[in-house]
């Protein structure tokens, strides 16, 4: 969700910024730390990343990098990365270990296939989640007018909701 950080790097700074490599569409990003196991893929220019976000490109002939976001995002993959983690308050992993965790690595038409056969389902979550964020937000936005008294709630609509 791009709109929960919108910090800015000035152009001339933005190079600099990104030691660790300029991010590309279709790389696959994860978050080691607060919350840890956060999983995206790339789909605008220009990104910056913070610090606890690692970012992952796949040589192609190896693995999809579409591939790689749905195995960091399976179970098996996050039942892994919990049992590595550490910290008792804020979980969190090193690179170097995460580097280490196991993603299960079928054949480029295998991959293609499950990719392939997983699009129509990530494309109705996002549907529903575009959905529900309208929806919350239009809440908000009731809740607003009602406890600031711009609109009135009758004692017949507080009977009916009993």
């Amino acid at each position: 969700d791009y709109e929960i950080s919108k910090e800015y790097i000035p152009p001339s700074a933005y190079k600099a910024a990104m030691t660790r490599g300029i991010p590309e569409i279709g790389d696959v990003l994860i978050t080691t730390e607060a919350p840890m196991g956060n999983v995206a893929q790339i789909n605008i220019e220009g990104l910056a990343l913070a610090q606890r976000v690692i970012k992952y490109r796949c040589y192609p002939y190896e693995m999809l990098n579409d591939f790689l976001k749905h195995s960091m995002m399976a179970e098996y993959f996050q039942k892994e990365l919990e049992a590595e983690s550490t910290g008792s308050t804020v979980k969190g992993i090193k690179g170097s270990r995460l580097h280490l965790l196991n993603v299960m690595k079928p054949s480029i038409l295998e991959q293609e296939k499950i990719v392939l056969g997983l699009a129509p389902v990530e494309a109705k979550i996002e549907t529903e989640q575009s959905a529900l964020a309208k929806y919350q937000q239009l809440k908000s936005g009731l809740m607003q007018d009602l406890l600031t008294g711009k609109v009135g709630v009758s004692m017949e609509s507080l009977n009916m909701a009993s």
